[in-house]
């Protein structure tokens, strides 16, 4: 310390220009050697405990450099962004075969995960049956296709309501074309990730092909994975009529004609998982394309 006007300096680095200052330095009380190891001593306790406490925002420099290299280094890294590790809310369309488990799938996600199901083919039958403005628009289409404006409307006005901003969504049964994908785009619904439950068209349609429903209870199973122990519900089960082998057929066929269009579309974010095996393998390749870090959208205008 420079006596005259108290002054710091370390003659290692930080000398003074002056040799007449240099000379009348003196060596403060302080930094006597049995100090300074005890005060080193007590700090090493304390850094470890410290270190624990912030080691998810601490970060170590190497002190034994020019000050000037150490302050760049210091501010290089207080003015970087710091990347978040929030898992962002999941928007997931789940596409593929009628038949590949969607709605299984979409089921399984919302119990574990709380995100919100939404089925299109079942926001229509609501608005129908709600009798709303544009559910008595729909119901003047029940024999022939509703145009897709409208139905784009309808989903989005589902995927706008709290729960699902809240929450998250699982959307189910749309888009089917690249048209409905746009549309939706328009009305500034973008999913985070696009699920391709991808199996072969003659497993999509066995699947379909055995499938019942008890027209009582309305419990539904497939006559070759499960066994119904209830000889009624088994002997009354019916087959729903777009489960028929002519109509099997036509729906198959039309999401294949679709479904390169709607992949291209989406682009980065689609993933493809193999939904030819067991419910529960699929769900935790669904669960961990959904979880893993999300990528940057490039959806194609």
């Amino acid at each position: 310390m420079d006596p005259d006007n108290g002054d710091l300096y370390n003659l290692l680095h930080n000398p003074p220009a002056d040799l007449a200052v240099e000379r009348r330095l003196v060596k403060l009380t302080e930094n006597d050697e049995e100090l300074i190891k005890k005060l080193y001593s007590e700090y090493n306790r304390q850094m470890v405990l410290l270190k624990r406490i912030y080691s998810s925002v601490a970060y170590e420099f190497n002190a034994d450099q020019p000050i000037n290299d150490l302050y760049h280094s210091v501010l290089a890294k207080v003015n970087q962004s710091r990347r978040s590790v929030a898992l962002q809310t999941p928007k997931v369309v789940l596409l593929g075969y009628p038949g590949a488990g969607k709605h299984t799938q979409a089921h399984l996600l919302a119990k574990k995960y709380g995100l919100i199901p939404v089925d299109c083919g079942q926001l229509i039958l609501r608005e129908v049956a709600n009798r709303s403005s544009v559910g008595n628009i729909m119901k003047t289409y029940v024999q022939k296709n509703i145009p897709d404006a409208i139905v784009s409307e309808v989903v989005r006005n589902r995927l706008n309501k709290i729960d699902c901003i809240t929450y998250g969504w699982i959307l189910v049964g749309y888009p089917r074309t690249r048209q409905q994908a746009e549309l939706l785009s328009s009305h500034k619904v973008y999913p985070t990730r696009v699920i391709l439950m991808d199996i072969h068209q003659s497993c999509a349609s066995e699947r379909l092909s055995g499938r019942r429903i008890d027209p009582i209870t309305g419990i539904c199973f497939h006559t070759a994975f499960e066994s119904m122990e209830d000889v009624c519900i088994s002997q009354r089960a019916l087959q729903r009529l777009n489960d028929e082998e002519d109509a099997i057929s036509p729906k198959l066929s039309r999401f294949t004609a679709n479904r390169d269009d709607i992949i291209v579309y989406y682009d980065s974010c689609v993933v493809k998982v193999h939904a030819d095996r067991d419910i529960h393998t699929v769900f935790e390749e669904i669960e961990t394309a959904i979880v893993n870090p999300l990528p940057r959208f490039n959806f194609v205008k």
